[in-house]
């Protein structure tokens, strides 16, 4: 299904912003685990899981600003 998924949102979204989803398979793996299980998330856990936000955040942003100056030179 993810797979699907993924090939699918890479059509609409291009392979560069899809990559940086990708990195936040685990963490919503893990927080699915706390939400239906009620497993614990491990402390030494959550800093990775918060490193990838970050990182997806950062990724969304960077490519953002460079698809608005590509824009702007097209004009």
């Amino acid at each position: 299904m993810t797979v699907y998924l993924y090939q699918i949102t890479t059509i609409e979204l291009g392979p560069s912003r899809v990559n940086a989803y990708i990195y936040l398979n685990p963490a919503l793996v893990v927080i699915l685990l706390f939400a239906i299980d009620g497993i614990s998330i491990s402390t030494s856990i959550v800093p990775g899981i918060l490193i990838s936000i970050a990182a997806t955040i950062f990724l969304q942003i960077k490519h953002s600003s460079k698809t608005d100056s590509a824009s702007v030179k097209e004009t």
